[in-house]
Formats: structure tokens, C-alpha cells, sequence
């Protein structure tokens, strides 16, 4: 069927008698075009979602093209990847939607300047991710248990303690820094 053919597929689909079957041999611009979607839109942010979520390395610039997604499961794919940079997950504690927030609190290589930040937001659901990430410094939780909500409180006290009976080494690992970080560690070290 042609695009200039939508007109017919609309008329299909509002007809009482209405079977899914006639629309079979439509074109997928025009089941688009039927549901108001554009279909380089529609291309664009698949690629976009697929790469950003992709295990294979990304450029640090392309993962600033994703993370200015319009499309909410590209940023928290961008958000959650952990070779997103650091300074690209300090911008992304701003963004407007809960579940990007929630993906940079459980980012396995975050830092404790953005978990500071995290630390203040005022959506539960992503203090609670940020209670749960095993990385996040024993200041910040400290700074939680002081939080007005109980949840927030008690569950940053009750990980505080799990945390307590835990051997002191395993924090002091330097595979738990972001890469960035570790490649400048490493000339450090002798």
C-alpha cells in the first residue's frame, strides 16, 4: 500500500466490522503515519536506545548525543552505562524525568560529588536507588539517616549496618573508580 493510501487504512480502521487482517499488506509508513508517528523519528531513537544500551564502548561524545535524547529510555540507558563520564552523569542528576535520576543513582561508577547531589533530590524511588548502590560513600548514607522521610532514614541506617559488618577491604578497590579516574590513579602509583 502507498503512503497516499492512509486515507484507506483509516477508513479501514474506523469501519465497525473491523478486522486487524485487511491492514496486513499496509506499509510501516503508513501504519505509522496512521498513529501520527514519524518514521525517521521512530529509526532515529531505536538506533539511539540500541546504541546507548549497547555493551560496546561508546565515544564520551556520543553518550552526550544520547544523553540529549528526547526519548526517556535512551537517557537512562546513557545513565546507566558504566563508562558514562562523570561529568556527563552530574548533568544528568537534573533531568527532569524520576527514572533517569534513579539510573544515575545505580550507576555502578558513581562519584561521591554527584551521589552529594542525588543525596537532595525529592523523588523517593531515586533515593532509594542511591541507598541501594553498593558504591555510594558511607558520608552520604550518614547524610541520609538524617533525611525527614522514615524510609529514607531507616533503610540508610539499615545499609550503614549491613555495611558494618562487612571486611573493611572491600571498599579500598581501585576497579571500583571510574575510569577516568583510574587511569590517573594509576601513574600515581610508582
Amino acid at each position: 500500500m502507498a503512503t497516499s493510501d492512509t486515507g484507506q487504512i483509516k477508513n479501514a480502521a474506523a469501519q465497525p466490522d473491523y478486522q486487524p487482517g485487511r491492514l496486513i499488506g499496509a506499509s510501516v509508513a503508513d501504519l505509522m503515519a496512521l498513529s501520527g508517528m514519524d518514521i525517521r523519528e521512530a529509526h532515529h531513537d531505536a538506533k539511539a536506545e540500541e546504541t546507548a544500551a549497547a555493551p560496546e564502548p561508546a565515544t564520551p561524545h556520543r553518550l552526550v548525543e544520547l544523553a540529549s535524547s528526547k526519548d526517556v529510555n535512551v537517557r537512562i540507558a546513557v545513565a546507566s552505562r558504566p563508562d558514562c563520564p562523570m561529568g556527563l552523569l552530574a548533568t544528568l542528576v537534573y533531568d527532569r524525568k524520576p527514572e533517569v535520576r534513579m539510573a544515575v543513582a545505580a550507576n555502578p561508577n558513581l562519584v561521591t560529588a554527584v551521589a552529594d547531589q542525588l543525596a537532595t533530590d525529592k523523588d523517593r524511588q531515586v533515593l532509594m536507588a542511591l541507598v541501594a548502590n553498593p558504591r555510594v560513600e558511607v558520608s552520604v548514607l550518614q547524610q541520609l539517616t538524617q533525611h525527614r522521610k522514615d524510609e529514607i532514614r531507616l533503610t540508610a541506617a539499615a545499609t550503614l549496618e549491613e555495611r558494618a559488618q562487612r571486611p573493611t577491604d572491600w571498599w579500598d578497590d581501585a576497579e571500583r573508580l571510574p575510569a577516568e579516574l583510574r587511569d590517573r590513579a594509576g601513574g600515581l602509583g610508582g
